[in-house]
């Protein structure tokens, strides 16, 4: 794609036509016409839409990413700036940008929206491609956003860039996404240590961490004894994610039995992909960053196949946000990083489908709310999950 922000009016206007007609829509320069594009027939697209599309990467980003210039200068060419200033300028920009795309994309039919997205990026990368958070969850180095690499950075909250790249660093830090994953995982420390305490007596304990990526809430908790009769099993299929966790929790809980389980979640959706685990009945399951990137339909089916693995009055524990709360422009826009919106009364209805007993089930929140966190207790009374 050519820099888009250089092209003249009609050569952009022919560019945007152009890739959205690559997606099977095309733009009437009188008339409505019906896109032919699978899942969106219903959908007319006119030539006043294609004007505010035009607008927008023109007029509305190019401002914006010539701002970004200038701050760009101020911070590596004069001593004379205030950084809290910039970042603050910056910050709110930012989430006005982003506002404005999520207003053209809502005219736009829902399979343009990737594209449009595509070419928003394209034009700021020359002024966020410095930004260590922005750039590793745009290249996403191990194939998927939120590897443990980042997540680590994200926990210790610490920019690591220089100059705009130090901004966007901590406008990606403060965002609803790290302190709600910074929270996420203080909260799952204290229902660790919380559980760990209460079992204190209870030999052979077993706790199953699924999508473990570097364990952080479990290396940061005291465990008396080294961790001695105390069984983990950590899951997760990115072989250096498995590796880094095991390494530290064996430094962490010298006395610990750690097992590693390279095996990715979609393998135990089904039932042969449970057998293969040959893992024994675990007390305590749980996973605070997998639900959220999962479809309704391998989560009823990972919830039935964890209970099964649950020993009688185990619990399972899993943590997803809110998207009525959750604000994820920044994080969508800048960084390509998306989750599937959910909130409690959709887990709700799930639970119901299950045919779970709302008794064995319980929610609670990390201190800001974004994220909740679901606890279902195996009974004997629990009806059989489908």
């Amino acid at each position: 794609m050519e820099n888009l922000s250089v092209l003249s009016e009609s050569e952009l206007r022919q560019k945007i036509i152009a890739a959205f007609q690559k997606e099977g829509i095309d733009f009437s320069m009188s008339h409505p016409i019906p896109s032919k594009a699978k899942g969106s027939s219903s959908k007319r697209i006119s030539s006043d839409v294609c004007d505010q599309v035009l607008s927008f990467f023109k007029k509305d980003l190019w401002s914006f990413a010539k701002s970004l210039e200038k701050f760009s200068n101020e911070l590596t060419k004069t001593l004379d700036f205030d950084v809290h200033e910039i970042y603050t300028k910056i910050a709110s920009s930012s989430e006005e940008i982003a506002q404005e795309a999520d207003k053209v994309v809502e005219k736009l039919p829902k399979n343009t929206e990737k594209m449009i997205k595509e070419m928003f990026r394209y034009v700021l990368w020359p002024w966020i491609k410095n930004s260590y958070f922005v750039n590793r969850g745009l290249l996403k180095p191990h194939g998927f956003p939120g590897d443990y690499i980042i997540v680590e950075a994200m926990y210790d909250g610490n920019a690591k860039s220089l100059g705009l790249g130090y901004i966007y660093d901590t406008i990606f830090l403060n965002t609803q996404l790290c302190q709600g994953l910074r929270n996420r995982k203080d909260q799952m420390k204290q229902i660790l240590s919380n559980y760990l305490n209460q079992k204190k007596r209870k030999k052979n304990i077993k706790i199953f961490n699924v999508g473990c990526g570097g364990s952080r809430e479990l290396r940061e908790i005291s465990v008396p004894g080294g961790g001695e009769g105390i069984k983990i099993y950590l899951m997760d299929f990115d072989p250096k994610a498995l590796a880094f966790s095991k390494t530290h929790l064996q430094s962490k809980l010298p006395n610990a039995e750690i097992v590693s389980l390279n095996i990715d979640v979609r393998e135990i959706v089904v039932k042969k992909g449970v057998s293969k685990l040959n893992i024994d009945q675990c007390d305590l399951i749980y996973s605070i960053g997998l639900f959220d990137y999962l479809p309704d339909r391998v989560i009823l089916k990972l919830l039935g196949n964890l209970t099964d693995l649950l020993s009688e009055e185990g619990l399972l524990i899993f943590a997803h946000k809110d998207h009525l709360i959750y604000n994820p422009r920044i994080a969508d826009w800048f960084c390509d990083w998306k989750y599937y919106d959910r909130s409690q009364k959709d887990f709700e209805n799930i639970f119901k489908n299950l045919g779970i007993d709302p008794a064995n089930i319980s929610f609670s929140r990390e201190k800001d709310g974004y994220i909740f966190f679901v606890k279902i207790r195996k009974t004997s009374a629990n009806k059989k999950m489908q």
